[in-house]
């Protein structure tokens, strides 16, 4: 009995990290899904919606606020009218986002909305003859308003004519 006694004393901390490596090995084994998919979780809860466009984005870095600006934080002088300080005024960009994978018909929607293609057929014209149907990037673009047809075709494929 003292040489069983012994020898569970003296191997103690040895059993104790072997225990404790089990547990871990289970754990992880058991929750490999999950750990696995959290990166493009966090990423789906993150981006924008498909095909999202914004107005209104300024094109000037020094337009925007900055942290020396002392107001009210919301970033309108309190003497503008309640439409805003750039009522009236045609927005200096437009961003878009092309999701992957984002049908053809969808980005040109998008792009007929913003002002810069009159159809889908006009969109997808101008592509082919940019040679640049296929190579159409996901992601977000600041495209500026006074912008070409092949200026934005340009800045959603990196594709010079």
């Amino acid at each position: 009995m003292n040489k069983i006694k012994d020898l569970l004393y003296d191997k103690n901390d040895i059993l104790v990290a072997l225990l404790i490596l089990g547990i871990a090995a289970l754990v992880i084994l058991t929750r490999v899904n999950t750990i696995m998919a959290f990166p493009e979780k966090m990423f789906s809860e993150h981006k924008p919606a498909s095909g999202h466009v914004y107005s209104n984005i300024p094109q000037n870095p020094d337009s925007g606020l900055s942290l020396e600006d002392e107001d009210d934080g919301l970033g309108l002088d309190p003497d503008d009218d309640a439409t805003g300080p750039s009522s009236g005024d045609e927005p200096e960009a437009h961003s878009l986002y092309i999701a992957y994978g984002q049908p053809m018909t969808v980005i040109a929607k998008n792009l007929i909305e913003l002002g810069f293609f009159e159809s889908e057929q006009d969109f997808t014209a101008t592509l082919e003859a940019h040679k640049a149907a296929s190579k159409v990037q996901a992601g977000n673009f600041v495209i500026p308003a006074d912008s070409t047809k092949d200026d934005v075709i340009k800045i959603i494929t990196g594709v010079a004519r």
